[in-house]
């Protein structure tokens, strides 16, 4: 069964294509995602409107990145409960995949 995420506006993607959910002040901290996000962009892979003040996450998948105004705790919860799973904790989310 395909299982697929709402990350805010008209994105989806497909769980299993996630490799990572990054907080979006990273690009703040980390000159390395602000060099995978740029070349990204270049590349095309940079999907929706791309980055924006109200990006709060990165969805990091095979084949490209997301952008998303939804914040990674809401997005792993939603990926949490779309996999059947009735609670969410903290320490889960740092075992993914589910």
């Amino acid at each position: 069964m395909e299982v697929y995420v709402h990350l805010g506006g008209d994105l989806v993607v497909l769980t299993t294509e996630i490799v990572t959910i990054l907080d979006a002040r990273l690009l703040e901290k980390s000159e390395e995602i602000r060099c995978l996000i740029e070349r990204a962009a270049k590349e095309g892979r940079l999907r929706g409107n791309g980055i924006t003040a109200e990006c709060k996450t990165l969805v990091i998948t095979s084949s490209a990145i997301y952008p998303s105004t939804v914040s990674s705790v809401t997005l792993a919860k939603r990926i949490f409960h779309s996999l059947g799973r009735t609670r969410f904790s903290g320490a889960e989310a740092a075992k993914w995949p589910f």
